[in-house]
């Protein structure tokens, strides 16, 4: 796994066997924050990464200075992430714990990413944008969710658009003010 940009870019990270992941493409990420960087000066900002796998969208946005929380649920996922943390000197803390019980919460303060790559088949997947659009995400903030092509999102609120990548489809959403 490459790191794209920022202060950390260029550098890449052996991920360990036997992860439950699919990480998110090289080509994929780089035309994400291609999109990102054109609309969000990331550094201070704040971005959460829900089912954060090998960490790469949270240790990407981190690498060019956003404030970032990674969670995910499994043990060797976060463990993999808090290493490459320290190794690249990057500030995101990790929290081992179900999304969806971590959504039922309420933030401390909302963030303007959030990025998430549930399991495609998810049972729960169609949820997440309710989830995080009413308590989680600061107004004029982004929602990025990762999904298959079977899904679509248009007709929810605050769609803004969507990217395909393969099998993958990256669909935005905008809370408005």
């Amino acid at each position: 796994m490459r790191i794209i940009g920022g202060k950390a870019g260029g550098r890449i990270l052996k991920v360990p066997a036997g992860l439950p992941v699919r990480p998110t493409t090289d080509k994929a990420r780089l035309a994400l924050f291609n999109k990102i960087n054109h609309f969000w000066e990331l550094e201070g900002c704040r971005a959460l990464d829900l089912f954060s796998g090998t960490g790469s969208f949270a240790l990407e946005i981190a690498s060019r200075g956003a404030e970032t929380i990674a969670i995910d649920q499994h043990a060797g996922c976060c463990n993999f992430i808090k290493s490459s943390t320290a190794l690249l000197d990057l500030p995101v803390q990790v929290f081992q714990a179900d999304v969806f019980s971590y959504l039922k919460r309420s933030p401390e303060k909302p963030f303007n990413l959030i990025f998430a790559d549930p399991p495609y088949q998810h049972a729960q997947l169609r949820l997440l944008p309710q989830l995080v659009l009413n308590n989680w995400l600061a107004p004029e903030g982004w929602f990025i969710l990762e999904h298959p092509r079977s899904y679509s999102f248009e007709e929810e609120p605050h769609y803004m658009e969507e990217r395909s990548f393969g099998q993958s489809v990256f669909t935005i959403f905008e809370r408005n003010a």
